[in-house]
């Protein structure tokens, strides 16, 4: 049986995913603005979202540094050794699942 992730870490979690996203889309929306819409609010937007998920991760950062989990949140130099074991699983070139500590490279 897994153990859950605690509290602070899951809301960590999931305000990250949409303020990404937030990110993407408005990011996409100024790249390429139609002829109508205010570039003015779409970047004040962006910036709010940029804004709010480097506070979060900087508090998801302090937050593992105070629960002495932040070997676990960071990648380490065996993680980047074993990126391209990791690159070849994901991509279905090879069956074997390289072995991580309690996080893979792509969950850090």
């Amino acid at each position: 049986m897994q153990k859950r992730h605690p509290f602070p870490a899951r809301i960590f979690h999931w305000t990250l995913g949409p303020l990404a996203i937030a990110l993407v889309a408005t990011g996409l929306y100024l790249t390429n603005p139609p002829q109508h819409g205010s570039l003015r609010t779409a970047r004040k937007l962006h910036s709010l979202a940029g804004l709010l998920f480097t506070g979060s991760l900087i508090a998801r950062l302090y937050y593992a540094i105070l629960r002495r989990e932040w070997r676990f949140v960071l990648p380490e130099r065996r993680d980047l050794k074993k990126l391209p074991a990791f690159v070849r699983y994901h991509l279905y070139l090879t069956d074997k699942k390289p072995k991580f500590r309690r996080y893979d490279i792509g969950q850090k």
